[in-house]
């Protein structure tokens, strides 16, 4: 929950999800605030649920897919078990949870919707989602990976994965799913890797994906029983990105050898940190607890920008700009993909950008203060009337000197330099799917690695955004 060594000064909320281990005991749903204190320290507050909430109703899935953006927490999906909550506790079997739930930090307000346009039964585990803003009305949620299922029961089997060829996007304005489909070298079907989410530097958004795993037809669910399986993992130690608007996935170029599951990525400047996880090449279940890590201190750092593993964090790092290999394919390709499922998708992302105030981790506003008075002074209703007049008289001047500059220029022919990113006239605004390039003082958009799915609350960059835009 912090912004680059920096912690923030807001409060922050969490609802804790996944399951516990028997014989421990089951706690309450409950939905618990983090405020941090200057010293970088803080304190935790139980909060209390109006009367007529959902919230008592709702149950706490592990293996959810989560994300948050513009002050709302999304959970998707996950499952149900004995040791998840103490409603759930005669359960005999891993029960999917379908839907989506999501939290208003600002409003306290929860909801639970259905899922079935993503999946025929909208159930979802173990995948990833990323909240891209400035996208639509209200931003994007894009859900990457992951495993579906009926509502009777899972097992993690290596069946009914989700491609990553088929890109989902749920939109929270309308509450409706929709789908891309993606080109490039596209990452096999995988469950608990760790993703992040990135503005890049020419109008684009990156997304990238980092470990996961394939259960083995035997079920075991997190080591390798066998030779293939084991080989078939190691080679899931791979990085990809997927850029948007161009919908087109990446891989970067190394040779895989130390695969990981049930980790956490993190942005900081141009590099995500991986922490945590387990290594799913490990033959049974007692070395994947106990095999040591290979990361010096247990910190894995990729440079984002260059594409490559790094030794070592470096705390003054540049800020991200997006990948030569991305830049170089939108000098070819142009902005957008070369065919829209449909017209919905294709008019997020080349209509004007959404009027988000803020993008998908930054701050709430401070409450304002319940003592002032409401009443405005009337200098100040004075002083608003002679700006407003004085300021039409500069946009209509401002508007007839554009209106020269446009008459005079319509005939110019225009030049780029070669393999540069440069925009169609359709593609409005310098920055459609960014903020004000300014990267690292905005809060990112990041998930944890799939281990216990969990509804949780905004965090700043590195934010762990609702452990799954968990063990289990």
């Amino acid at each position: 929950m912090s912004r680059y060594g920096q912690i923030p000064q807001t409060p922050r909320s969490m609802h804790g999800a996944g399951r516990s281990t028997k014989p421990c005991l089951v706690p309450q749903n409950s939905l618990w605030k983090f405020t941090p204190s200057s010293g970088g320290s803080g304190s935790w507050s139980e909060q209390s649920m109006p009367s007529n909430s959902i919230f008592p109703s709702l149950t706490r899935p592990a293996g959810s897919i989560s994300a948050y953006g513009s002050g709302i927490g999304y959970v998707l999906g996950g499952y149900e078990t004995a040791w998840t909550t103490p409603q759930t506790a005669g359960l005999t079997a891993l029960v999917p949870t379908p839907g989506m739930v999501s939290y208003n930090s600002d409003t306290g307000t929860w909801k639970n919707e259905s899922a079935i346009g993503y999946t025929t039964f909208g159930t979802a585990m173990f995948g990833q989602m990323q909240f891209v803003p400035h996208v639509g009305q209200e931003g994007l949620l894009v859900v990457l990976g992951g495993a579906t299922s009926d509502v009777i029961q899972w097992e993690d089997r290596g069946t009914n994965y989700i491609s990553f060829e088929n890109i989902n996007m749920f939109n929270p304005a309308t509450s409706t799913w929709h789908n891309q489909t993606a080109s490039g070298t596209t990452p096999n079907s995988r469950l608990r890797f760790c993703s992040v989410g990135v503005p890049g530097d020419n109008g684009t958004y990156e997304i990238f994906i980092y470990g996961g795993h394939i259960a083995s037809a035997g079920g075991e669910t997190q080591a390798s029983d066998t030779t293939a399986q084991q080989q078939r993992n190691i080679e899931l130690d791979e990085v990809f990105v997927l850029s948007l608007p161009g919908f087109v996935w990446m891989k970067a170029d190394y040779t895989a050898a130390n695969p990981r599951i049930s980790h956490a990525c993190n942005v900081a400047q141009r590099q995500m940190i991986i922490t945590g996880g387990l290594n799913p090449a490990s033959r049974n279940m007692t070395d994947l607890y106990s095999s040591q890590d290979v990361w010096n201190h247990g910190i894995g750092v990729f440079d984002l920008t260059a594409m490559q593993w790094k030794d070592n964090y470096d705390a003054n790092a540049e800020p991200y700009i997006t990948p030569n290999v991305v830049k170089s394919w939108y000098a070819t390709n142009g902005p957008y993909p070369s065919t829209w499922n449909d017209s919905a998708v294709e008019g997020f992302f080349t209509q004007p950008p959404s009027s988000l105030e803020t993008d998908a981790n930054s701050d709430p506003s401070p409450p304002k203060d319940g003592s002032a008075s409401n009443k405005p002074d009337a200098s100040v209703i004075a002083g608003g009337v002679v700006g407003g007049v004085v300021g039409l008289a500069l946009v209509a001047t401002l508007f007839w000197l554009y209106r020269r500059y446009r008459s005079h220029r319509r005939n110019a022919h225009s030049t780029s330099t070669e393999g540069e990113f440069v925009k169609p006239k359709a593609e409005l605004g310098d920055n459609p799917l960014s903020t004000k390039n300014t990267h690292i003082t905005e809060d990112l958009s990041e998930l944890d690695g799939p281990g216990a799915g969990s509804s949780e609350v905004p965090r700043n960059v590195p934010r762990h955004e609702m452990p799954s835009y968990s063990v289990n």
